[in-house]
């Protein structure tokens, strides 16, 4: 679970509009999915790290009582077959309805895996 709130904020028109309509798509193959996508991270780096800065992790109430954690970092691993180390920029998203997070965005930058992937398919 992340850290409590830092920071709360007031609803401005933008942010109503970016999350009033649920138009993103469900995860495809739902839960075991998206965490079989965590897991393949892993088969391509060791050493796995994550930025935890203070402003790292910010939490926001809406005036409208919508309640969202957002997570901007760095992932730093060390590849298992380039042996380089790899930067992942990642932003995520959880939105919570009381005490359980009912919907998660994983955004990140797959550029930096794409060598570690070619490598661990190279026979």
């Amino acid at each position: 679970m992340l850290p409590k709130a830092k920071r709360t904020v007031g609803a401005s028109k933008k942010n109503h509009i970016l999350f009033k309509h649920n138009t993103t798509k469900v995860n495809p193959g739902g839960r075991a999915a998206l965490l079989q996508g965590d897991t393949y991270v892993h088969t391509l780096n060791t050493s796995i790290t994550a930025t935890t800065d203070e402003n790292d992790i910010k939490t926001f109430v809406f005036a409208d009582g919508r309640v969202v954690t957002a997570y901007w970092g760095t992932l730093v691993g060390m590849g298992k077959y380039t042996k380089a180390k790899n930067v992942i920029p990642v932003h995520l998203m959880f939105v919570w309805k009381g005490d359980k997070i009912v919907q998660l965005y994983r955004m990140f930058d797959a550029g930096p895996l794409k060598a570690e992937i070619e490598a661990s398919q190279a026979k």
